[in-house]
Formats: structure tokens, C-alpha cells, sequence
């Protein structure tokens, strides 16, 4: 079978919690490790027992996990980065578009360490790759991996991705960490979550954008942006967007060094391009109220949130700028202070006898919402 074992079709069942198999199933050659074999149609299992293993993966939890496939690859690691992977690595395949309160462990042989990993610590972190675009993220902690022969890892479960696991938190893929926040999301101790693109630039002019990753940053503003074509000691920009604030790009160009970059946004306005940032209770800010991302907070988005407070809109919407779900006075205030005030995109000026990016300005003055 080329490596591949295939589980055949799964289900998770609401209220039993139990896997059903189809009839296409094969036995591995691997020991200790309990597998379903035969031809003949299978009794469902619990998913909830640690030592009833298919293909090396055990889904537990509450609610339908859908109809499931999994398939166990064995042989070439997967590299990058200085880093490497167990030899070994499942594709899980569910029908679900979301699955909520599931965890996937996964379940490999000490023979699959490829030699260097869990030599000191015994730590294992698990690692996801949903395949659009074909970036690897970490998932989870650290886990004690030294128990028996067989490894263990627990871990939530993102759905329909590829998963395996390594010693170590560097990235597979080059990443960008960020502490990034957003002016009307944070109240001063924790943000609210919300996702971000970053867009990694040509470090001259025109700044071409050479690649993007999107990242939900958690309650403190952190972000973890995976990219498949940085080259470390090369110097890049690289530019923030959010829904409804200003774009924002870092100070000056950045170079990655072993495939990683730390960036922190919010110790100062200064961190941005410009200085295009404001203080919010101590912490330096995203300029909010760019509804329509064109660059400017003016006019046309005020019109934008007016009418969706007049209709009384809530939810996830782009006219919520202080992320309550409501669209209404606040958010509106919050815009007419950034449109009296000009705020726009700041980017790097362009040379001499070159006609600049649209944007505004490369220079900006320290703002607060204590006082401007």
C-alpha cells in the first residue's frame, strides 16, 4: 500500500461516542498497538479507551465529528527550518466544516524519532497542516512524550488536516510572532480575539508584497504568522491588516534568523511606520475606523457605521470597532476622533522623481486616547 494504511470510513456518534468501521480495513505490521484487521464488518468502538488505537489516532469528545478518514503515512519525514518531524504523520479527512470540544491523539513508536528527538526532555508538541495554503502550525503545548515505547500525544482537534509532531516548538515553515493590538479591542487587560494578516514585503521600493499568513491573536495580542518563502539575513517590511483598522507597517525593515522574527508593536508607537499608532491604556494601539480599507478613516466610513447603528446591526461585522457585537455610538465616536484627527496608511516614502504609493504621509505624531 505504499505506506499508507487506510482506516476506511468513521463516525462519531452524538450520544454513544462510538466508531463505526466500513469493511476496508487493513491490519499494520506494527505490535503493541490495538488496530482493527480483518474483512469483515467491525462492531463499533469506544473512542473514549486509550488503548483502542486506530492507525496510531484516538478522537475523543462531545457532540458529531462527522463522517471520518484517516490515513497513516510512514517513511520520508517531513523538514524545514532546521527542524524535523517524527517519521510519521496521519491525514484526517472529516465532513464537518467545524469541529468544536474534540481533542486527536497520536499514537507512534520511539522507532520513528528519527535519532534526535525527545533526547533530553522527552517533550513533544503537535503540529497541523489544514493544506490551504500548505503551511504547518503548532498546536497545543508541550506534552511528556517518555511514558512507554509508544509515544502519546493529546491535542485539540482543528478538523480535516495533516498532523504530526516535533520536539520542538521552531517552525517548520519561517514565522513571524507579533504582539499586535487594536484600538477599541483592547480594554486595557486583554484584547479581544480577533484575526490578522500580515504581508511580508520587498524591503525597497515599490515594497512588493512576497507573501501573506493569516493569525487569530489571543487575548493578549499575540500572533503567530507562518510564510514558505523568507530567506533568513534578508532584510523585509512587513505590514499588519485587520478588518476595520489602519494597515500598519513595522518601523523599519526586519530580518528573520533561523527561520523566526519576534516583533512587539505595542511597547511603543514608534514600533510602527510613522509612528502611526495610538496609546490606549499604556499599550501602543492599531488606529482604528478604516471600515472600508481604503486607507483613510474618514468620511465614507462614518457613513458606513451611521447606517449600520441606525438598523440597529449586530455580530461579527466590519462596522463594530470595539468588538461588543453592536454597532452603535461608541464605535461611531471612536471613527470621528481618527477622521478629525487624518488618520491614514503610513508607508515608506518612495525615491526621488517616483510617484508614491497612495497612503499618506511617511511621518506621523504620538496619539492618545487620553488626549491628542
Amino acid at each position: 500500500m505504499n505506506g499508507i494504511l487506510n482506516l476506511g470510513t468513521v463516525k462519531l456518534q452524538t450520544s454513544a461516542y462510538t466508531v463505526s468501521f466500513g469493511t476496508g480495513s487493513y491490519s499494520p505490521s506494527e505490535t503493541n498497538t490495538a488496530f482493527i484487521s480483518g474483512s469483515a464488518v467491525m462492531l463499533p468502538r469506544s473512542v473514549g479507551v486509550d488503548t483502542l488505537l486506530f492507525l496510531g489516532t484516538r478522537i475523543s469528545g462531545i457532540g458529531d465529528a462527522g463522517t471520518l478518514t484517516v490515513s497513516r503515512i510512514t517513511g520520508d519525514s517531513i523538514t524545514g527550518q532546521s527542524n524535523q518531524s517524527i517519521a510519521c504523520f496521519w491525514t484526517v479527512n472529516s465532513s464537518k466544516d467545524s469541529i468544536a470540544d474534540k481533542s486527536i491523539s497520536i499514537n507512534w513508536f520511539s522507532t520513528h524519532d528519527n535519532g534526535k528527538l525527545f533526547s533530553a526532555a522527552n517533550k513533544a508538541v503537535a503540529w497541523y497542516n489544514a493544506g490551504t495554503p500548505a503551511v504547518w502550525r503548532n498546536i497545543g503545548g508541550f506534552q511528556d512524550v517518555s511514558a512507554s515505547v509508544n509515544r502519546s500525544l493529546q491535542f485539540p482537534f482543528t478538523g480535516s488536516a495533516i498532523y504530526t509532531a516535533s520536539d520542538s516548538l521552531h517552525p517548520l515553515l519561517p514565522t513571524l510572532y507579533a504582539e499586535i493590538l487594536i484600538q477599541g479591542f483592547w480594554n486595557g487587560t486583554t484584547t479581544i480575539t480577533d484575526t490578522l494578516q500580515a504581508e511580508i514585503r520587498a524591503a525597497t521600493y515599490p515594497y512588493a508584497i512576497l507573501g501573506s499568513a493569516s493569525s487569530v491573536c489571543d487575548t493578549l495580542g499575540n500572533a503567530a504568522f507562518h510564510f514558505a518563502n523568507i530567506i533568513n539575513s534578508q532584510s523585509y517590511y512587513f505590514s499588519i491588516r485587520h478588518r476595520n483598522a489602519v494597515t500598519t507597517w513595522c518601523a523599519a525593515p526586519v530580518q528573520f534568523t533561523n527561520g523566526v522574527k519576534g516583533y512587539v508593536f505595542t511597547d511603543a508607537v514608534s514600533k510602527a511606520f510613522g509612528s502611526n499608532q495610538i496609546i490606549v491604556s499604556g499599550k501602543a494601539c492599531l488606529l482604528g475606523g478604516d471600515v472600508n480599507q481604503d486607507g483613510f478613516v474618514d468620511f465614507s466610513d462614518l457613513t458606513l457605521i451611521d447606517n449600520d447603528a441606525y438598523a440597529f446591526t449586530s455580530g461579527y461585522v466590519v462596522t463594530d470597532l470595539n468588538g461588543d457585537n453592536f454597532v452603535d455610538f461608541s464605535d461611531l465616536t471612536l471613527c470621528d476622533n481618527n477622521a478629525y484627527n487624518f488618520v491614514s496608511v503610513l508607508i515608506p516614502s518612495a525615491p526621488a522623481n517616483v510617484i508614491p504609493l497612495p497612503g499618506g504621509s511617511s511621518s506621523g505624531s504620538v496619539k492618545t486616547e487620553e488626549g491628542r
